[in-house]
């Protein structure tokens, strides 16, 4: 398998000067560290369904190489490769497998708590997500919300149990993916405060808890729900063309300005990586990403004051804040798309899109990528 390419053809049009323009918005509107953060997924190049798939490929590899269940993946690919435009269908495939790999971990059983308790838990935990990403549509990247706000209260029965009710866990201390949130809507560590949950960066949701081990992982299935398949289904969403276009970057922007501000003040020790010198087992920074030769990064994990800081969940949040860029920067720059995204540029909150909302368009069929045909 070694050296063997997945993708499909690249779509090696030059691009126009519009394109050209266009791309440079994301330092225009939000500054450049928001475009060289995109640059770290790669220039899409002409926006178009075999670069979008292209595209699309890279980051699902880059996902379950970091979770684990990258072989599955790359055996499902092959299967797709075999079809015409076959690519095409990538993301149900790779939530299905990423549901078979998940539902297969090994796991300590919740063997005290009974399968009912379990049930409404994992219930809670999808109903949450599920009715959030339907009533926040331009808010999908991160859950900050009142409990009382959210789907059941963000609560289940834990009748019988020790367990608090909670559906997600109390995250609302200063973290790297989110400021201090503890308000006087309810008391200090009541389960009725805040619920803070970082979906564009699943499985690493809560910022106070960027372990080697991503914390959502640990959300059990029960009773045919599974929230962390709801949880992996609204990241990859904030990667696809049609749920990019509807997000109000600057709430993605405040976040990744957030997390990148933090991380750098817990990595100022760390050196920049240079080959010559390096030595093997220690930390590097390369550019924005974290490096260690001839070990796992996901044995090295720093302790900071804002909590831990595993090097594998480092770049995970990384680069799927460059995805989101990188795709919008290329949507954007595209000098066609289907009514369905140049309605979503249109009705977008974030005002620094009007000028690339035309007055008024007319397209023949589009593909199920919104992208002319």
């Amino acid at each position: 398998m070694a050296g063997r390419r997945h993708g499909v053809p690249e779509d090696r049009r030059h691009p126009s000067d519009a394109e050209e323009i266009a791309m440079s918005h994301l330092t225009t509107c939000y500054g450049p560290e928001v475009e060289a953060v995109a640059d770290l997924a790669g220039d899409l190049g002409p926006f178009s369904s075999t670069n979008f798939a292209n595209f699309n490929l890279r980051q699902w590899l880059d996902v379950a190489g970091t979770l684990g269940f990258g072989p599955a993946l790359v055996a499902a690919v092959d299967q797709l490769r075999n079809q015409r435009d076959g690519l095409l269908a990538l993301t149900p495939t790779a939530l299905y497998t990423f549901d078979r790999w998940f539902n297969a971990l090994p796991r300590a059983s919740s063997a005290t708590v009974p399968l009912a308790v379990r049930t409404a838990r994992a219930k809670a935990r999808h109903d949450v997500l599920f009715t959030y990403a339907a009533a926040r549509r331009t808010r999908g990247w991160f859950i900050d919300e009142r409990a009382s706000d959210l789907a059941g209260g963000a609560s289940f029965s834990p009748e019988g149990t020790t367990l608090s009710g909670r559906a997600f866990y109390n995250d609302v201390a200063s973290s790297f993916l989110h400021p201090h949130r503890i308000t006087d809507e309810a008391p200090v560590g009541a389960w009725q405060s805040r619920v803070l949950l970082s979906l564009g960066t699943f499985p690493w949701v809560y910022g106070t808890r960027l372990y080697a081990s991503a914390p959502a992982l640990a959300w059990e299935p029960a009773g045919g729900w599974s929230p962390a398949l709801t949880g992996m289904a609204l990241c990859a969403d904030m990667w696809q063309p049609d749920t990019n276009l509807v997000q109000d970057a600057r709430e993605v922007v405040v976040r990744y300005q957030h997390f990148r501000k933090t991380c750098d003040e817990a990595l100022r020790d760390v050196p920049n990586y240079d080959a010559r010198i390096a030595i093997p087992g220690r930390l590097y920074r390369e550019g924005l990403l974290l490096r260690a030769d001839q070990t796992s990064l996901s044995v090295i994990t720093l302790s900071t004051p804002l909590g831990p800081l595993n090097a594998v969940a480092y770049n995970y949040v990384t680069r799927r804040f460059a995805a989101f860029f990188a795709l919008r920067r290329a949507l954007l720059a595209a000098p066609r798309l289907g009514p369905e995204l140049v309605v979503s540029i249109a009705k977008n909150p974030d005002p620094c899109l009007a000028s690339f909302a035309p007055k008024s368009v007319v397209f023949p069929a589009v593909t199920t990528l919104g992208v002319k045909s």
